[in-house]
């Protein structure tokens, strides 16, 4: 791995140093690692449809990219990341964010493949007909999940420290792990759903229920936000229901009697500026709050995003540039570079 950190710090150094001349950014080029072998391509179509072999690493650096064929290989996809610590807009950083353009397709072949620092403005989900097995998403930003497995229960999708609106899985397991979910409309079919170290937004309503027709929903140690108009609508024709430790904050008339149990808190009378820090009104869902928990909200302890095994981590492990310094010496032909490297904990 080592060869490959340098070769992502030698393109980006480069495309950093032309973006200096020329006031333009300069798109680096994708590496695509295969043990002590490296390839470069500027298109991802190419990097995953002809390029990468399974088990290979496709590091993509800033910028934004298309995609119009559906992963058929296991590859393990690095970008810059959605949100990287270096700058809070999309394009004003020394790194730009990794984006793709539109949804994401994974056929049978992406089993065992993993998607790691990447915005995808649209839903990520496998191909009719294909029998997905596997698949790792984590320190993405992406509207929904749709996976259908209806051949198989063994399906096993594992999402981690990502921002994503809704859920539809019809076969397997999906596990969500210190995730932000905004409407937190879950939909199954006779499959299994576990929730750990999860923020929850959901507003209730016909035809917007929280958890709809599953096997089994597991949630322990998560914070849902809610306003239910009706019980009936937060686990509608699931079976088995199992919340344990969890804290939710609205209105307690609109949750099914279970809720109470296991150690869960309900609580009305506090809003989100009493559970996050920083959080200074009691706006909707935003994904550029921290959303760590306050040190006073003693109902909070040892839930949300950052609390768990796998605390959230939005910086990418994708090596990227914080900060970038280039000047022409005055002997007029010496280019300095000083730049500050980072890269996210594994």
């Amino acid at each position: 791995m080592k060869k490959s950190f340098f070769s992502i710090v030698f393109v980006n150094l480069f495309a950093a140093g032309c973006w200096a001349q020329s006031s333009q950014f300069v798109q680096a080029p994708i590496i695509v690692q295969r043990g002590d072998l490296v390839f470069q391509t500027a298109s991802l179509d190419e990097a995953i449809g002809t390029i990468a072999q399974d088990g290979d690493v496709i590091y993509l650096p800033g910028g934004d990219f298309s995609i119009s064929s559906p992963i058929s290989r296991s590859v393990h996809i690095f970008g810059s990341g959605w949100r990287a610590d270096s700058a809070a807009s999309w394009n004003n950083k020394p790194t730009r964010i990794t984006a793709t353009s539109g949804t994401l397709r994974l056929n049978a072949g992406a089993s065992g493949g993993s998607l790691n620092g990447v915005a995808i403005p649209g839903n990520i989900y496998n191909e009719s007909g294909q029998n997905l097995a596997s698949y790792t998403v984590s320190r993405c930003w992406f509207i929904g999940l749709e996976f259908k497995n209806w051949a198989s229960q063994d399906l096993k999708i594992d999402i981690k420290s990502s921002v994503l609106y809704w859920v539809r899985a019809d076969a397997g397991t999906l596990n969500l792990q210190n995730c932000l979910v905004v409407n937190s409309n879950f939909d199954g079919n006779s499959n299994l759903l576990n929730l750990e170290n999860c923020v929850l937004t959901h507003v209730g309503g016909l035809n917007s229920d929280m958890f709809y027709d599953w096997n089994t929903v597991t949630m322990k140690n998560s914070i849902v936000f809610h306003n239910l108009t009706n019980a009936y609508f937060f686990a509608q024709f699931s079976d088995i229901v199992i919340l344990t430790d969890n804290l939710f904050v609205g209105n307690p008339g609109g949750l099914p009697g279970y809720v109470a149990q296991y150690n869960n808190i309900i609580r009305e009378e506090i809003f989100r500026k009493d559970v996050f820090i920083d959080y200074v009104s009691n706006q909707p869902f935003l994904e550029e709050y921290d959303y760590h928990t306050q040190g006073n909200c003693m109902q909070c302890a040892d839930k949300g995003i950052y609390f768990g095994s796998a605390p959230y981590k939005d910086v990418p492990e994708n090596p990227y540039i914080t900060a970038r310094a280039v000047s022409i010496q005055s002997d007029g032909q010496s280019l300095k570079l000083n730049f500050t490297i980072n890269k996210g904990a594994n």
